[in-house]
């Protein structure tokens, strides 16, 4: 609430679940903070990872129906996994409709773009499978690495993981994923440059990538 009303701003982004830490806003949060936000600020809640947290939508009808101020935005690109044809979607209260009536060709998507976001949405039983391998991989990480001293596995809810390492053995951990052909994102940012983000591939994939961490936490 300070923040708010010491900024006023006019847009106020939330990501849910965030990047890159991975967790979400569950809607019992959103509920005690939305009434706090000043209708002439704009919410918009950036999902664009949120499907790999449930299939339920529920919830969005409700807030939609209850903010005038809100619009929640969902991508394609991540648990659908189609970037190449820049397609998302948006839930918009009545008093953003005005976000709705943008034309298609400003905003560069076309016929055949449709057809594979409609194909992808109707296909969902299997990229419900995915994530599922998914929750599973998460599952393992938290077991794994998790307790491994000086290691932190963030709670996560998304298709990556955040890991805190010790600093000492960042020239080391880069060096094994290197040497064995995987591409992991060192963070540098302040306050996490001691974290590494990892993507989930294959369940073949993530557990090489658990087992280069235990070894060099072993040596």
């Amino acid at each position: 609430n300070e923040m708010l009303n010491k900024e006023n701003p006019k847009v106020l982004l939330l990501a849910s679940p965030n990047n890159p830490t991975g967790n979400g806003i569950t809607p019992e949060e959103l509920d005690v903070l939305l009434p706090n936000v000043p209708q002439s600020t704009i919410v918009i809640i950036d999902e664009a990872y949120a499907s790999y947290v449930s299939s339920d939508t529920s919830y969005i009808k409700y807030f939609v129906d209850k903010y005038p101020n809100l619009i929640i935005s969902r991508t394609l690109s991540k648990f659908y996994g189609l970037p190449g044809v820049r397609m998302g979607f948006s839930f918009v209260s009545k008093g953003m409709e005005k976000f709705s009536k943008y034309s298609n060709k400003y905003l560069g998507y076309h016929r055949i773009s449709e057809d594979i976001a409609i194909a992808a949405l109707k296909s969902d039983a299997h990229y419900r499978n995915i994530a599922e391998t998914i929750n599973e991989d998460r599952r393992l990480y938290e077991e794994e690495i998790g307790p491994i001293p000086g290691f932190k596995v963030y709670k996560s809810v998304a298709n990556f993981i955040l890991i805190k390492y010790p600093i000492e053995l960042k020239d080391k951990l880069k060096a094994a994923f290197s040497e064995k052909g995987y591409v992991v994102k060192f963070m540098n940012e302040p306050d996490i440059d001691s974290h590494l983000r990892i993507t989930f591939g294959r369940p073949e994939q993530n557990k090489a990538v658990r087992e280069i961490i235990k070894a060099i936490a072993q040596q």
